[in-house]
């Protein structure tokens, strides 16, 4: 009974460090951030607010105290007259023909959109040798504001604002804003119609794509049920691929970065790093709420929002859960076969000790 009472606390502190100190250790190890959220305006504004009160209650003092205090004001302001402009974009009636025509006046010399048979950019029309991205599936996987946004104010809606200012501007220009940041009904119209275009497009693109793989994959010589996982996991590395592999390699999936790594490293500050593990370095939740808003989740990162819609974000996760821990699912159900094997065999030890010592007691 001795014995089975040690075995017993010794369980009950496993436990206790496993499901209790270790989680809250984490919990408090990492800032408090708030959920994921795809309203990017409240999402912005709230956050802006937060950075206001930050700086309005931090230790600093004087000159560096009032300068942070003034950039999370302006930062605040910004974000308010943005939002404003993209609520005014979403209220109007677009056309996808005169989005057509727009996307081609205002946008195809830089961006190609090859699915429709834009592919005439100019690719010597690069910023730190980085050439600018195919848009025939942004209608699909990113946000349908994000996208307005991003038309307006690349830096703003992608939370890289610190770096890319009056003095160092963007990469990618745009012209639909006024001098005092409103927009004229004319550029608004437009937005929203290129806009109704890329979505036009966007879904069409992704399933034509889906489509290829999935006829290559049919034609293999694996099996019918190995045939339907490569096909769902090609649908989540296709989202991946279009969202994130210009920048981040994936060598577990023999997956690389589009663009040269010095040209990277020229543009973002440093290299962005391999993401195949880590889905089980950071965990499904740290992911979801870096995706959705970089800043927030790690302030200072020089990685930009990436404005994926909801059902995106879940593809991406999928497909690095996928690649960066696939063994998940049988690691988890032996799990507990395990545990239960433990468990007989202290019980088979304790009886076996009981038997054996029964007659010096």
């Amino acid at each position: 009974m001795r014995e089975f009472k040690i075995f017993l606390v010794l369980v009950i502190f496993t436990g206790i460090v496993y499901w209790g100190v270790e989680p809250y250790a984490h919990s408090q190890m990492n800032e408090h951030t708030s959920a994921v959220n795809f309203d990017f305006k409240a999402e912005d504004i709230n956050q802006a607010k937060v950075e206001l009160e930050k700086a309005m209650n931090s230790d600093k003092t004087g000159a560096e105290k009032e300068k942070d205090i003034e950039f999370a004001k302006m930062q605040l302001k910004d974000y308010e007259q943005l939002w404003a402009n993209v609520d005014k974009i979403a209220s109007l009636k677009a056309d996808v023909s005169n989005g057509k025509e727009a996307f081609e006046l205002n946008c195809a010399s830089c961006h190609r959109a090859s699915f429709d048979g834009f592919n005439d950019a100019d690719d010597s029309i690069s910023a730190y040798g980085i050439i600018y991205p195919d848009l025939s599936t942004a209608g699909a996987i990113y946000d349908d504001k994000f996208l307005m946004a991003i038309s307006l104010n690349p830096a703003l809606a992608m939370k890289n604002h610190k770096k890319y200012n009056e003095q160092n501007p963007h990469p990618m220009l745009t012209a639909f804003l006024e001098e005092d940041g409103s927009i004229s009904e004319e550029n608004a119209q437009s937005v929203a119609d290129i806009v109704a275009y890329l979505k036009s497009i966007g879904n069409k693109a992704l399933l034509s794509e889906q489509e290829k793989l999935a006829k290559e994959i049919n034609a293999s010589k694996m099996s019918d049920e190995d045939k339907q996982k490569a096909i769902e996991l090609s649908k989540h590395r296709l989202v991946f691929e279009h969202a994130c592999a210009r920048c981040h390699d994936v060598k577990y999936d023999k997956l690389f970065a589009k663009i040269n790594a010095n040209d990277l490293a020229a543009y973002m500050g440093s290299i962005p790093p391999d993401l195949s593990m880590v889905i089980r370095a950071k965990g499904e939740e740290y992911l979801n709420k870096f995706l959705n808003d970089t800043q927030k989740q790690l302030a200072g990162t020089a990685m930009p929002r990436v404005g994926l819609n909801a059902h995106s974000q879940e593809e991406v996760i999928s497909y690095l859960s996928a690649v960066g821990d696939s063994k998940k699912a049988e690691r988890e159900s032996l799990g507990i076969k395990i545990m239960i094997y433990f468990a007989v065999m202290a019980v088979l030890a304790f009886l076996w000790k009981k038997a054996i010592w029964k007659d010096l007691h």
